[in-house]
């Protein structure tokens, strides 16, 4: 795998080679806030970084999910959130991650206490519940305000949208 670049007449390689697992099929690709590109696949998360032309195996991360306007890159898969922020890491309990706002709040679905959980835009790490009228969520879409829009049904089986701002579910 590396990278390349067009020229105005053809693609020249812009990146150093490197391995990835045999077979392995890479199915998304993102750059993030600092310019580094991040490649994912099958057994396979890689970041190459333009400014130092090298590449970053990290096969313990799961795939992005997006980044923040805070900078930090957002990981997620098989119950586990990480964050990249400031070329740290940083793994949040356990939850099913859902949705991410530009602000940097993340809807997760905590599966111990079978609740919705928004994170504090400033400290990930902490939770708080989210009150839905929901008895089941079909999905939870991010605004442009930092706001997010869950889908769903009560427990009669009727039809539920709910609007989450500013802490509130309107």
């Amino acid at each position: 795998l590396w990278f390349s670049l067009w020229n105005g007449r053809q693609f020249i390689r812009a990146s150093a080679p490197v391995s990835c697992p045999a077979g392995g099929r890479l199915y998304h690709l993102r750059e993030a806030p600092d310019g580094s590109l991040w490649c994912v696949g099958i057994g396979t998360v890689v970041r190459w970084n333009r400014q130092a032309g090298k590449w970053t195996l990290y096969p313990q991360l799961p795939p992005p999910q997006g980044t923040d306007k805070q900078g930090r890159v957002w990981f997620s898969g098989e119950g586990r959130v990480v964050i990249q922020a400031d070329g740290h890491f940083q793994t949040l309990a356990p939850g099913k991650f859902q949705a991410l706002s530009e602000a940097g709040q993340a809807m997760i679905w905590d599966r111990a206490r079978n609740e919705l959980t928004v994170t504090d835009p400033q400290n990930p790490a902490l939770r708080t519940t989210v009150e839905t009228g929901c008895n089941t969520i079909d999905s939870i879409k991010s605004g442009k305000n930092g706001d997010f829009w869950i889908l769903g049904q009560d427990q009669d089986g009727n039809g539920v949208v709910a609007h989450y701002e500013n802490g509130k579910t309107k």
